[in-house]
């Protein structure tokens, strides 16, 4: 479970690095270097929420 646990932080913090734009502004501080805002905005969400991010990014959708 760990390894899925931190295989699942990677993908969102990968993700998030690639497109910032996908983030809340209110995670977005020009202060701070773009990987410190992806790992606060990461760090900040509950383990359902981010189940739930990581789902709708990288689920594979059946067509309906």
């Amino acid at each position: 479970q760990a390894r899925k646990a931190v295989q699942i932080l990677r993908d969102l913090v990968d993700h998030f690095l690639e497109h910032p734009d996908e983030m809340p502004m209110s995670y977005r501080h020009l202060a701070s270097s773009e990987r410190t805002q992806v790992i606060d905005f990461v760090a900040g969400m509950t383990d359902r929420y981010a189940l739930r991010v990581h789902d709708g990014l990288f689920r594979p959708r059946v067509l309906v």
